[in-house]
């Protein structure tokens, strides 16, 4: 939740993307920079304050790994079903 909305509401120059086959341009923020600078100062705030423990992702690495690798696997069967389904653009269908 956190990433979201640093995503939503750091600031960054705004790039339009190329035009695709139906004539749609996606719009692009360039903030990654500062969402990766803060979340490195969250993180160390939080440990600085003794929120929780500094090696905390080292302490649970295969249980990240493995949670990440069927999150990513639903996510994009969500994706897949969303882009089929209930398009966002005129770009859209079964290929």
């Amino acid at each position: 939740a956190v990433q979201v909305a640093m995503m939503a509401l750091l600031p960054g120059k705004e790039y339009i993307g190329p035009k695709s086959p139906m004539g749609n341009h996606p719009v692009y923020k360039d903030n990654c920079l500062a969402c990766y600078l803060v979340s490195f100062l969250l993180f160390g705030l939080g440990v600085h304050f003794e929120l929780f423990n500094g090696g905390i992702a080292f302490d649970y690495f295969p249980q990240i790994i493995a949670s990440m690798n069927l999150f990513a696997l639903a996510f994009c069967g969500f994706l897949y079903l969303k882009g089929a389904l209930a398009p966002s653009s005129s770009d859209s269908g079964l290929s």
